[in-house]
């Protein structure tokens, strides 16, 4: 028979842990804007980085010289300035196939 010498040892183990995303010094934030270029109401969606002392609205507004920035909402959570009109354009499209299956019989 062969022995088998083996001593177990317990190593604690520390989960990795996330990366930091707000920096002390700055933020990120999205933001939905509409704005007036050369009479048309225009609307934009994005994020920016933003110091701690700066609004995003405030920054866009510094940023774009000449141009009416007529509304300005920010928000800093998840899927928070996507469009609406997809969700209505599906909500249509569902009704549309419920009303073609019900047709049908």
């Amino acid at each position: 028979t062969v022995g088998n010498n083996t001593t177990e040892s317990t190593v604690a183990y520390e989960a990795p842990k996330a990366l930091q995303l707000v920096g002390d010094s700055y933020t990120y934030h999205c933001f939905s804007v509409q704005k007036n270029v050369n009479g048309s109401a225009q609307m934009d969606r994005g994020c920016s980085r933003v110091t701690t002392m700066e609004s995003v609205c405030g920054q866009l507004k510094a940023q774009n010289n000449g141009t009416e920035v007529s509304k300005c909402v920010p928000c800093s959570n998840n899927s928070c300035n996507g469009s609406s009109a997809l969700g209505i354009s599906l909500g249509v499209l569902m009704f549309t196939l419920i009303a073609a299956l019900l047709s049908r019989q």
